[in-house]
């Protein structure tokens, strides 16, 4: 089993990261020793719900204390004094955006608001279970296997084309980068605007097609090496009292995902599948497989080879 924590984002995100426990629950039952594997699922990967709607049916997945629901009071009063570096990346024609009664309403701005307000709970919550599953390593192998230098693998799964993700995810995925050591491995999960327009949101296929535009651009951005951009966008952004930059010091990569996995509606044949739950059944089986494949029993599993002929794996 590989160490990892995986980050569902937004109603999408979490709906694959529940589907993901139980891909590795159903793999740990059908081996020898089920209790065995069972156990060691539990010990080796954690699970965190982010969203702007508290009310989201996929919440209901997870348990209270893997929940972090963002919705801040009376963001509009916010919004109109605009201070610090909110007033430097909040876009000038959105007056207002209403309170986070249902979640973000599509909107990547009010979700990036959310996370600017309280963004910095993500990585001391991610911290914290990183160093859960070392110190489990540590207890369970009674070396110091689990220390600072065991590989733990964060998954960030979400769609860019509705607000939760689209604001929220890549800022994540920077925000961790920088707060990590170095022996984490962040790894990004996006479906593409052919299986959102499907979902729940299909009646703003505009606004589906425009975030995720908006946020591919930004990804595509930020995936580029430092000293390649045309420009310095500086610091990339704020959470809570953290500024995030937007380069990283001490070798690091500056880049957001070491690998991200974009996932169209259409396989190299053109055929797509069947239904929306259909392509949340297929991520949460890819990201399954890539921590502990049935396949391989024994073997790596299919993240480190991935990573591996990218030359990036420990």
């Amino acid at each position: 089993m590989t160490p990892a924590v995986i980050i569902g984002v937004g109603g999408f995100g979490c709906s694959i990261a529940a589907g993901v426990r139980e891909r590795l629950t159903e793999f740990a039952r059908a081996r020898q020793n089920p209790e065995h594997h069972l156990q060691e699922l539990e010990r080796q990967v954690r699970f965190v719900a982010i969203d702007t709607n508290r009310f989201s049916s996929a919440m209901k997945n997870f348990t209270q204390a893997e929940q972090m629901v963002f919705s801040p009071p009376s963001p509009d009063a916010l919004i109109q004094q605009r201070q610090g570096l909110l007033k430097e990346w909040w876009p000038d024609h959105i007056q207002a955006v209403g309170p986070f009664v249902t979640g973000a309403g599509g909107m990547r701005a009010k979700s990036r608001l959310a996370y600017f307000l309280h963004g910095d709970a993500v990585s001391s919550k991610v911290q914290q279970l990183v160093s859960q599953i070392r110190a489990s390593s540590v207890a369970n192998m009674g070396s110091f296997t689990g220390s600072a230098g065991q590989m733990v693998y964060v998954y960030l799964v979400g769609s860019l084309s509705g607000g939760p993700g689209s604001g929220m995810l890549l800022t994540a995925a920077m925000h961790l980068r920088n707060e990590l050591d170095n022996d984490v491995r962040t790894i990004g999960v996006i479906p593409l605007p052919g299986i959102m327009q499907l979902g729940p949101g299909s009646a703003q296929q505009d606004m589906v097609y425009a975030n995720c535009a908006a946020g591919l651009r930004e990804l595509d951005w930020w995936m580029t090496p430092p000293n390649k951009r045309i420009a310095t966008i500086s610091p990339f952004f704020k959470a809570g009292l953290q500024e995030i930059p937007d380069r990283m010091t001490g070798g690091r990569r500056a880049e957001p995902f070491d690998l991200c996995y974009l996932f169209g509606a259409q396989n190299r044949l053109g055929k797509p599948l069947a239904d929306y739950d259909s392509y949340i059944d297929l991520i949460a089986d890819c990201v399954a497989g890539d921590l502990d494949s049935p396949a391989s029993f024994g073997a790596q599993s299919l993240i480190s080879n991935v990573l591996g002929a990218m030359d990036l794996a420990p």
